[in-house]
């Protein structure tokens, strides 16, 4: 008995839901409706007007649209809403109607068991926002009515009225096809997954192809005309089995990705007439082994040969201006590469990961290296040139075989680990390494109570320069730096002062954290006159306000006294309120990089050497002999803090008095018979810079300055 009564209440449930019915229309709801009988699986639309915009998964059969077989439109309704029959993949037959005008976007998405359509005469536009055929892996045909003042049928291929543009072939066609002669334009995704088809053939009339137009295609060759203009963005992109493609003279476009991923493809020549090798246009074609570029071209483009791991060599032509970013990268093939004069800019990851990237040659016109350009490559060797200024980070990084690099004077930017995990900083000595102005990083274990001095002239000091350097205490930065790089003293766990010398606060690295400063008590001495620009620093430079920060009192040329004689110089200098000691270096060059003699005294003048000088009350001095006469030096006095961090410095020159006596030459050469210091000491050999003496064969001596 109860078996009965649950078979009862069943069939009742399913002959209360054999039919679902919806108001659709538009403006006026009741003037459409749609009726799917459950049982005949049929969809019917009826009334008069239009249908309301449906939404795509939100129509109301949408969550019924596996019971949606078949689907009749009767006459009266003028239009078919946008997604109207969103992802019915059952669906196999469609009646549209006369004097249906308009069919809106995605209305077949996905209608993978459709085998035909055909529209009406009275159809004046379908919308193709989206890919108004997408999915539709069993249609065969594509039908319309004979009057239809736009658009016609020929052997199932849908086409405009005059037939010079093909719209779309049925993505299930077959064989081999011919484009009738006369057509000009190939449109738009025509033959998007046309995967059927062994071979299509294109006539001399057609000058444009679309974008995606041969997308994913499994023919292996095509023959493009003479008459050809452009090719759009991805037209020939996956597909798998294209091995070669030969672009004529004629074409003077390629749009972005043309090519991508056809995995089959080994050779392209690229025609005089382009000028643009556009983004991703050879994207993952792995297979690819050779690429002509005309010296026509100007600029390659982002990733244009990304992932072309059997590219085994390009041949970049000076006609180029610019390569951007990952246009080479993971080429694992190229061994050797030669940047033309006319590029100035190598972008982001261009030969990243290029595994066998062996020798590389630039130009002295490159002047900027983009972040990861050559990371992980094969180079054993690069010079860096001279008009080079930036090199990003990474840029060289896990290179691992790169043991030599010739660095110019220019470079003011080098970024956070540049060479990381090459061979060159590997054989470098722990300590503080300097790439041209730039402070790179400090390398090993830093010795506790460090305090650093940061070269005069440096700019920059690059991000994670002394991260984790848990030894630093002090640290002193010249005027000269104008940026410091994110984390570039983080987890300096006993860092307790820093003296900076520029009175315009320094870009910090914005939303990062450059000292750590949080919680903890770190003086920053400034120049007094620069204190309030440190204490309301900008947001670039915000990290500055969080120091104890201390005003520097200055010291200027006025406060220095040098009375230079014939071979030697009394340099005097006022005593500094709280130094702790003062450095006094004597340089040969301007540019102060040739250095002579370096002095070091105590707060009370007193010299750490054994040279002679004189110290009094109100001022200190020291007398720096062995000279040469007549001769221009420059100096730096530096004041020295607690831990010998540079409170203050002062640089200038002097020159030395001309010679008051006549040396008269020997009227022979005589032979040298020994080399001395000018402290008496006998050499072994001339020295190659400094003062020393000679003695000749005749007991006349000679004092030589180098």
């Amino acid at each position: 008995m109860k078996k009965k009564v649950f078979l009862g209440f069943f069939c009742l449930l399913l002959c209360s839901q054999a039919f679902g019915q919806w108001d659709i229309g538009y403006p006026v709801k009741t003037n459409v409706t749609a009726t799917l009988d459950y049982g005949s699986k049929t969809l019917t639309i009826s009334g008069i007007g239009e249908m309301d915009d449906l939404g795509g998964t939100t129509s109301p059969w949408y969550n019924s649209r596996s019971f949606v077989e078949k689907v009749i439109i009767l006459e009266g309704v003028t239009n078919i809403a946008n997604s109207a029959f969103y992802e019915c993949r059952n669906l196999t037959s469609i009646i549209i109607p006369e004097g249906v005008t308009t069919i809106g976007y995605q209305v077949f998405f996905n209608c993978s068991g459709l085998a035909s359509i055909s529209f009406p005469s009275s159809l004046t536009s379908f919308d193709t926002k989206y890919d108004f055929f997408f999915g539709l892996s069993s249609l065969t045909s594509i039908n319309v009515a004979g009057g239809n003042e736009i658009y016609l049928s020929e052997n199932g291929v849908l086409f405009n009225k005059d037939r010079t543009t093909l719209i779309k072939c049925p993505q299930a066609k077959t064989g081999i096809y011919v484009i009738p002669s006369g057509v000009t334009t190939i449109g738009d995704r025509a033959f998007q997954s046309c995967s059927g088809l062994t071979s299509v053939e294109i006539p001399e009339s057609v000058k444009n192809i679309g974008s995606t137009a041969f997308f994913g295609c499994s023919f292996t060759s095509i023959n493009l005309p003479q008459s050809l203009i452009s090719l759009g963005g991805q037209a020939f992109s996956f597909c798998p089995n294209l091995t070669s493609i030969d672009i004529p003279n004629s074409v003077t476009s390629i749009g972005g990705g043309a090519f991508w991923g056809s995995s089959g493809l080994i050779s392209v020549n690229i025609p005089n007439g382009i000028t643009n090798i556009a983004e991703s246009t050879f994207y993952d074609c792995i297979n690819l082994q050779s690429v002509t570029i005309p010296e026509t071209i100007k600029n390659i483009g982002g990733r244009a040969f990304y992932n072309c791991k059997k590219l085994n060599s390009i041949t970049i032509p000076s006609s180029i201006t610019n390569i951007e970013y990952e246009t080479f990268s993971g080429c694992e093939s190229l061994i050797s590469v030669d940047i033309p004069n006319t590029i100035t800019n190598i972008g982001n990851s261009t030969f990243y990961n290029c595994k066998n990237l062996k020798t590389v040659s630039m130009s002295n016109n490159v002047e900027s290296i983009g972040n990861g350009a050559f990371y992980g490559c094969g180079i054993t060797e690069i010079s860096i040139p001279e008009k080079t200024t930036s090199i990003g980070w990474s840029a060289f990084a896990s290179c691992s075989s790169l043991v030599n690099i010739s660095f110019n004077d220019n470079l003011s930017y080098v970024g956070d680990k540049a060479f990381l995990g090459t061979e060159w900083f590997n054989n470098q000595s722990d300590g503080i390494i300097y790439i041209g102005k730039t402070l790179y990083a400090y390398k090993g274990t830093m010795p506790e109570n460090t305090t650093i001095n940061v070269k005069f002239g440096s700019v920059r000091i690059a991000e994670g320069a002394f991260s984790n350097c848990s030894g630093l205490t002090s640290v002193s930065i010249p005027a000269s730096v104008t940026e410091i790089g994110a984390f570039a003293f983080m987890n300096c766990s006993n860092l307790f002062s820093v003296v900076n010398f520029n009175p315009i606060p320094q870009s910090l690295a914005p939303g990062a954290m450059v000292f750590d400063v949080w919680g903890k008590n770190i003086t920053l001495y400034v120049p007094v006159s620069s204190v309030f620009s440190y204490q309301n620093a900008s947001f670039e430079a915000y990290e500055w306000q969080m120091f104890d920060i201390v005003g520097l009192s200055e010291i200027s040329e006025e406060d220095i006294d040098i009375t230079p004689s014939e071979n030697s110089a009394v340099i005097e200098w006022q005593p500094y309120e709280n130094a702790e000691g003062y450095k006094l270096i004597i340089y040969s060059d301007e540019a102060r990089t040739d250095t002579i003699y370096i002095f070091e005294f105590d707060a009370d003048g007193e010299c750490f050497n054994t040279i002679s000088f004189r110290s009094a009350s109100t001022t200190l001095s020291h007398t720096i002999k062995d000279l040469q006469s007549g001769t221009e030096y420059f100096y730096t006095l530096e004041i020295l803090g607690v831990g010998d961090v540079v409170l203050a410095s002062q640089s200038g020159e002097f020159t030395t008095n001309e010679p008051t006596s006549i040396n008269i030459p020997l009227a022979e050469p005589a032979e040298i018979v020994g080399y001395y210091s000018v402290s008496g000491a006998k050499l072994p050999k001339a020295p190659e810079k400094g003062v020393y003496i000679v003695l000749y064969g005749n007991g006349m001596t000679k004092k030589i300055l180098k």
